[in-house]
């Protein structure tokens, strides 16, 4: 789990399910791997660093990264890298291998994770919500909303791809509202929206 702080004190945490067992770990914007090993994340200078969670031992895989996000079986991580042209979207093996840039754009993305199959890694640009191919780079646009988040990451597919969850306008309300939608056409259902607070 993640809460504010401010350097060097940790914003990354590892907790039982039931909040018990709090332990902390480190400064930074990070996911936990599959099988609760390990931690990636960027630190407050945006260097790549694995943590094994036992030992705390760290590992530095580079500079300019953000938001790195494990593959469903562990072996490989997504982020976006700093290039000439902005952040882009990269993958390598989790020991920091096989580097290979996914997109080469001026288009800012933001990076929702990984699909359930380990195929396709949800994308946002804007208000669009796309799917990024990690064998061809080839993007498919699975939604276009009204709502721009603004380099915020604003959704999220279920483990099996079937299902999408996003924040979206609501007609007629300040704040947007989190909905679900069956994969490919199905119809939107509004799940919850708050009067005066942003849902995530």
């Amino acid at each position: 789990l993640m809460r504010g702080a401010l350097t060097p004190d940790p914003t990354l945490f590892i907790a039982n399910l039931d909040g018990s067992g709090e332990i902390p770990l480190a400064f930074g914007d990070g996911t936990l791997s599959p099988d609760g090993n390990r931690v990636a994340y960027s630190n407050e200078n945006n260097q790549l660093t694995l943590m094994e969670v036992a030992s705390k031992q760290k590992i530095l895989l580079g500079a300019g990264y953000l938001a790195p996000r494990w593959s469903p079986d562990g072996t490989k991580i997504a982020f976006q890298r700093e290039t000439p042209k902005g952040f882009n979207i990269f993958i390598m093996n989790s020991d920091g291998t096989n580097l290979r840039a996914l997109t080469d754009t001026t288009e800012y993305f933001t990076l929702g994770g990984w699909s359930g199959d380990g195929q396709f890694l949800l994308i946002q640009s804007g208000a669009r919500i796309e799917l990024l191919n990690v064998a061809d780079s080839s993007r498919t646009l699975l939604l276009q909303t009204e709502y721009n988040p603004y380099g915020s990451v604003t959704a999220a597919l279920s483990p099996d791809n079937n299902w999408l969850a996003y924040l979206e306008k609501v007609p007629g309300r300040m704040t947007p509202g989190l909905y679900l939608k069956a994969l490919p056409d199905g119809e939107p259902r509004l799940l919850v929206q708050l009067e005066h607070w942003s849902v995530f």
